[in-house]
């Protein structure tokens, strides 16, 4: 059952892509070429079968072995946890796979572009499926297609357009950058576990040539429209310069006072706003610096008082030293402890003495630093504030006359404006509309513009005619995979 249900996904697409490429007409040939391919996508046998409808509509059908190229390769590659692995070597194998699915068009035509000859891929639509096990594949994704959910199975679907993208040149323009990305191929990665499959159905058909009845414009027609397009706009800018030359520098200057009016303005407000805010909070901080100082009274007492108990504590091995011992204060201690390490001597007999006074000497002096920058941050904070509050205020000031002079500026900006804004405008616009748009106009329509329409055309001509004699209305090839 469940290959049943792989092979009617296979068969509708099949359906899907015959109708979206041939028309019921009478009197006509179609052509269907059924591959049977390797794994990697290399044709093993070919089976041409043709039928020709008269114009009564009857139909006759014959089937023949293929022996000629096909117009379109597809290539099948697999990477198994990053490394390049053989179909047959694929079999049973678990991990994380990579399946490469590329095709190439081989045909080409002569057509022309820009007046000269040249030989452009004949374009086709290609798309893939792959029927997939659950119970093998798992974390599935693919580019240029879709992976179908279809209960106990599923299924992946993929597409390229081979030929296009090399026929209508998408990256090869140096004016204009198309932005398209035409797929070729399509890449499928999954984890698997005692990989397996059944192989693959591909269904390749030409993209069907002459679809619009609208009459494109030639290279040459477009050449003579950009040059009728220059000589209008050259006389254009030019009297619109004479114009404009006598009120360019009124204007120009009304308009700078009035930008930088507007501008000391607009700063003056945010720096009143920002100084009101730096001086509210200083001064938080300001309230704040005797509750902070008092903290750090307390715990540099207890830093003394602990400093203190400790050398008591060992006040036998200082009297068996002859050394007396004195109450340690941030003022004393730096001397004390020099005296006391004196009369100790690093390397003698009391050492032991010698290393506790200089761990001692250590803490304190963290305390001291520790006082002495809790000092220094109150004191500079209580400086800022002052200096914030005085700023806030001068801030204020300078708001006020800001907003003053912005609204006298405006006024002189609008004077000046009203004696020559409209022909300035007027100016800038013709000079801006002639860069931005009519010198690019033109330098497309005399480069790039004429190429790519060429090619577009060229396209919309091409048609693949047939596999066995070029005669055929359609031809629909199926390739069928072998199977892992």
């Amino acid at each position: 059952m469940k290959r049943d249900m792989k092979r009617s996904l296979c068969v509708l697409l099949i359906m899907l892509l015959a109708l979206g490429s041939t028309t019921a007409l009478a009197d006509e040939k179609n052509e269907t070429v059924y591959v049977l391919a390797d794994a990697a996508g290399q044709p093993l046998r070919m089976i041409v079968s043709e039928c020709v409808t008269d114009d009564a509509g009857a139909k006759t059908t014959t089937q023949s072995e293929g022996d000629r190229a096909l117009p379109v390769s597809v290539s099948i590659r697999y990477e198994l946890d990053g490394e390049p692995i053989e179909p047959a070597d694929l079999a049973g194998r678990s991990g994380h796979l990579v399946i490469r699915i590329d095709y190439e068009s081989g045909l080409t035509g002569t057509v022309k572009v820009k007046g000269k000859r040249t030989d452009m891929p004949v374009p086709f639509l290609a798309a893939t499926v792959l029927p997939l096990d659950k119970d093998v594949c798992s974390n599935v994704e693919v580019t240029n297609g879709k992976v179908i959910d279809a209960g106990r199975a599923s299924a992946v679907v993929c597409f390229g357009l081979p030929g296009l993208g090399e026929a209508l040149n998408v990256s090869g323009y140096d004016d204009i950058d198309l932005d398209i990305d035409i797929p070729a191929g399509a890449v499928i990665s999954a984890d698997v576990a005692n990989y397996t499959n059944d192989g693959s159905y591909t269904v390749v058909t030409g993209v069907p040539g002459g679809v619009t009845d609208v009459k494109l414009p030639s290279a040459l027609e477009l050449e003579g429209a950009s040059l009728m397009l220059k000589m209008a706009m050259n006389k254009l800018t030019s009297g619109a310069d004479k114009l404009a030359s006598g009120t360019d520098t009124l204007l120009s200057g009304a308009n700078e006072l009035a930008a930088g009016a507007g501008s000391l303005s607009t700063g003056a407000k945010a720096l009143n706003e920002g100084a009101a805010s730096l001086s509210q909070g200083l001064s938080e901080l300001d309230a704040n610096s005797a509750a902070l100082t008092d903290g750090a009274e307390q715990l540099v007492a207890a830093i003394l008082e602990t400093v203190n108990g400790t050398l008591s504590a060992s006040s036998d091995m200082f009297q068996a030293a002859g050394i007396e011992l004195n109450v340690l204060t941030l003022d004393n201690y730096a001397g004390e402890i020099d005296r006391m390490e004196a009369a100790v001597g690093e390397n003698g007999a009391n050492s032991e003495a010698y290393m506790l006074l200089e761990a001692l000497r250590g803490k304190l002096d963290g305390a001291k630093a520790f006082q002495d920058g809790i000092a220094a941050y109150t004191a500079a904070v209580g400086q800022a504030a002052q200096g914030a509050q005085i700023v806030s205020s001068g801030a204020g000031e300078l708001d006020t006359g800001a907003a003053a002079l912005n609204s006298g500026a405006a006024e002189l900006a609008k004077g000046a404006s009203s004696l020559s804004d409209g022909m300035a405008q007027l100016k800038n616009g013709l000079d801006a509309f002639d860069k931005d748009a009519v010198q690019k106009l033109t330098g497309y329509l005399d480069g790039d513009a004429a190429e790519i329409l060429d090619r577009v055309k060229a396209v919309t001509d091409l048609r693949y005619d047939g596999y066995l004699d070029e005669t055929a209305d359609t031809t629909l090839f199926i390739i069928r995979t072998e199977g892992v």
